[in-house]
């Protein structure tokens, strides 16, 4: 899986190789949701306050996840 850009301003894309079923969650530093994409490769964050936040990448099959802290900035 490949997450860029790290920092992001706008948009995260998220490259994932082979027919993965997953979801991603965005959550602040205090460990609150903030946005949830069901099963997608851009996630657009222009509305997100800047800052610093955890990105979880998981599969809903097996329910593996794959953890990423990612700025927001302008």
């Amino acid at each position: 899986i490949n997450i860029y850009p790290n920092p992001a301003t706008d948009l995260i894309y998220i490259n994932v190789e082979g027919q993965l079923n997953f979801e991603v969650n965005l959550y602040n530093m205090e460990g609150e949701l903030v946005q949830n994409f069901p099963k997608s490769n851009k996630l657009i964050v222009d509305f997100i306050p800047i800052g610093t936040y955890i990105l979880e990448i998981k599969d809903i099959n097996s329910n593996q996840k794959i953890v990423e802290k990612i700025v927001v900035g302008r």
